[in-house]
């Protein structure tokens, strides 16, 4: 199951891996059930002590875009051709 190979990727496989840092975030999965039969991985402890930042033209280029609903796209084909796999 993909979970497995998630979880192979966050917990060291043996006791010489290195150990993480104590005092950073740690992201751990919950053990309760969800309705939808998935682990979940709970990482609030690292979201909610991060911040983000932008630039001035980042920010007005979001201004320029919030009454934006998207109607300009229709009939727009994409720059490129690219696919995801599986699509």
């Amino acid at each position: 199951m993909i979970w497995n190979r998630i979880k192979r990727l966050l917990v060291p496989a043996n006791q010489d891996a290195p150990q993480p840092d104590k005092k950073a975030p740690r992201a751990k999965w919950l053990d309760t059930p969800t309705p939808w039969g998935v682990p979940v991985l709970d990482i609030r402890p690292f979201t909610q002590t991060v911040t983000a930042w932008s630039t001035e033209e980042h920010a007005a280029n979001l201004v320029s875009m919030s009454g934006d609903d998207g109607m300009g796209f229709i009939g727009v084909e994409p720059s490129s051709r690219r696919r995801l796999a599986g699509c």
